[in-house]
């Protein structure tokens, strides 16, 4: 069995990524991965020491590879091989690269030329090369219905997740956001409401937003709320692994998850087993993952900040809610090895 994880960096894609090589390593199936990270590299090499076979691939070296006839790949970055493939796999976990036209046009009225270009390109290969792999697998039926209708692909549902829940933790923080701010994840709403409640009232939320360049206008606004409420509301944990964002989870009450697009949102799994209850946006994705959601629309400051309001006042202490979601992990290594 190969992995091709060249374009797995952080994030989701990452999360997943060793989730499935915890998975193969309980079941005693070595492989070859292929990762255009180092520090990735260099991470499972340390964790499985030589169980994996791991090598760092450079742009060129990956674009030779796609252009072969191999057998047995799991292309886990959304695109699938310039050349058939036998008994191979697409798992598709980049929503962007199926958006329809009008979408990707948006992001040049977004102003974000870069992503426009990526969407765009990536968007074309899938479309070209669809057939090159048998099977393409998604992690919802949202995003099997998006492949369907963007690519014509008929896309196998295929969720999984690998994780040890943090359990026995004093549940002492209102709040929590798990995530990087791409604008997606709508951090600029949810500060807002933040912002608006601290004025009125306590309230405690953590937040996981890396102190980088890329970050310094968020992590200005952050400290600018807290300023104005003369004390720590926002708790920035920056970025955390795994096992920290769990940790995280099992001390929240809820967990708040305005993003408006993803494949799964593996993180209301993850806080639901963690003992969290969910708030999220009032999206396919959130529905396809969570019984009995606690939802608002991603487009109003106002249903939000109504929603945490009660959260606060104890309204769903009771509410019961169930995950939705399978896990299939095993279904989609039979289907390569």
């Amino acid at each position: 069995m190969i992995i091709e994880a060249s374009q797995i960096k952080f994030g989701g894609g990452k999360v997943l990524l060793y989730d499935l090589l915890k998975r193969l390593y309980d079941t005693g199936r070595p492989c070859l991965v292929w990762c255009g990270s180092k520090g990735i590299v260099d991470e499972i090499r340390t964790v499985y020491g030589d169980f994996f076979d791991v090598r760092y691939t450079s742009l060129f070296s990956t674009v030779i590879r796609y252009l072969q006839r191999r057998e047995s790949v799991l292309f886990f970055c959304s695109v699938p091989p310039l050349r058939r493939c036998r008994n191979s796999v697409v798992y598709f976990q980049n929503r962007y690269y199926a958006l329809n036209f009008p979408e990707i046009l948006g992001l040049l009225r977004e102003r974000r030329y870069r992503g426009f270009i990526r969407v765009s390109f990536f968007h074309t290969i899938n479309l070209l090369f669809r057939n090159n792999a048998g099977i393409w697998a998604c992690q919802s039926e949202d995003v099997k219905t998006l492949l369907s209708k963007s690519l014509k692909v008929d896309a196998r549902v295929l969720p999984f997740y690998v994780f040890q829940p943090s359990v026995g933790v004093e549940r002492d923080v209102d709040f929590c956001y798990v995530s990087f701010p791409y604008p997606h994840k709508n951090h600029d709403m949810l500060l807002n409401v933040i912002e608006k409640i601290g004025a009125k009232r306590k309230l405690s939320i953590i937040l996981t937003v890396p102190e980088i360049p890329a970050n310094e206008g968020i992590l200005k606004r952050i400290n600018d709320i807290n300023a104005k409420m003369s004390a720590d509301a926002i708790i920035n944990s920056g970025q955390v692994s795994r096992e920290e964002s769990l940790d995280i989870y099992a001390k929240s009450r809820y967990l708040v998850f305005p993003s408006v697009l993803e494949t799964l949102g593996l993180p209301l799994v993850e806080a639901l087993a963690c003992g969290c209850r969910i708030i999220a946006s009032d999206m396919p994705y959130a529905h396809s993952a969570i019984e009995n959601l606690l939802c608002f629309s991603p487009n109003d400051e106002n249903e939000l900040e109504k929603v945490l309001i009660e959260a606060l006042d104890g309204k769903y202490d009771n509410i019961r809610q169930n995950c939705l979601v399978e896990n299939r992990v095993d279904d989609l290594i039979k289907l390569v090895v």
